[in-house]
């Protein structure tokens, strides 16, 4: 059973500004697994929350389904702003924000374990996200009482240098540790590379001469960084809902071994029975309401 009723966020109540994170809803009390769910740069919550719907949905209707429960967890960071245009423009500026909220993810799942408890954590990314993850991850290595198992990075905006030893992803942070990419993601071909040069003139670490999108290349290849890169023919907007993005996040949760995916197939999906809660409903609602 998935079970989808706990968000995190560090978003301030306004829409605009940082917070520590916190859960929002639900609790992360007593868990001994958890997957966490990162959303991208400008991205608003009710824009992600709508994806999310549909991930979950989509999950509960594969054949395959988890032994057991899984619980899934939705962070919510500001990697937006309300004014459109702004937000469109400050790429550069919200870098050093996906990196903070990374680390207070990691501060707030560490804290939420109980004395000789463990926790598992999973986590998948959706690009800027991705650094989120991986600024989480690193944080949470080592963590005697949080054991990150699975990683899973899907359109990663990290350039894949800085994934090379000896910079700033270049230590494995988890047992597993994937990434799905495409060369057909328009966003990370055309205009990741600007805003990256934009933000190393504000202090972002230098990638040296591998300057392209993990996202986009699927790389680094050779230094065995990831366990598995499986390649798809996603665009930057289409993972979340799409086959290809679905096997993979099912994977991380349990429900179809590496071994049994059939990449040539669609997905065999029932009638979707499962509804979005009244109050998650009424949230979005209100969140939509608020940045019209």
């Amino acid at each position: 059973m998935i079970r989808d009723d706990i968000e995190l966020t560090t978003r301030h109540p306004s829409g605009v500004g940082f917070v520590p994170a916190h859960c929002q809803r639900g609790s992360l009390l007593g868990l001994h697994e958890l997957t966490v769910l990162v959303h991208g740069y400008n991205v608003s919550e009710w824009q992600a929350t709508d994806k999310w719907l549909t991930t979950a949905g989509n999950l509960r209707t594969l054949n395959g389904v988890p032994k057991g429960t899984v619980h899934l967890a939705r962070f919510y960071w500001p990697g937006d702003h309300p004014w459109t245009a702004r937000s469109k423009l400050s790429y550069f500026r919200k870098l050093p924000v996906a990196a903070e909220a990374g680390w207070s993810l990691a501060t707030l799942l560490a804290s939420s374990v109980r004395a000789n408890d463990r926790l598992e954590i999973q986590f998948v990314g959706h690009s800027l996200g991705c650094k989120v993850v991986l600024e989480a991850a690193a944080r949470l290595h080592g963590n005697t009482r949080v054991d990150v198992r699975n990683v899973l990075l899907m359109a990663a905006a990290v350039p894949e240098g800085l994934c090379e030893t000896p910079r700033l992803y270049h230590v494995r942070t988890a047992a597993t540790q994937s990434v799905l990419w495409s060369r057909e993601d328009k966003t990370l071909r055309r205009v990741f590379r600007i805003g990256q040069l934009v933000a190393r003139r504000f202090g972002e670490p230098p990638p040296g001469r591998n300057r392209q999108a993990v996202g986009l290349t699927g790389g680094p290849r050779f230094n065995g960084r990831w366990d598995r890169r499986p390649r798809c023919n996603l665009d930057h907007k289409d993972y979340w809902v799409k086959d290809a993005a679905i096997r993979e996040i099912s994977m991380v949760l349990g429900a179809l071994p590496a071994r049994v995916v059939d990449e040539n197939q669609p997905l065999t999906h029932e009638p979707d029975e499962w509804k979005a809660n009244e109050r998650t409903t009424d949230r979005v609602h209100n969140i939509r309401f608020r940045s019209s």
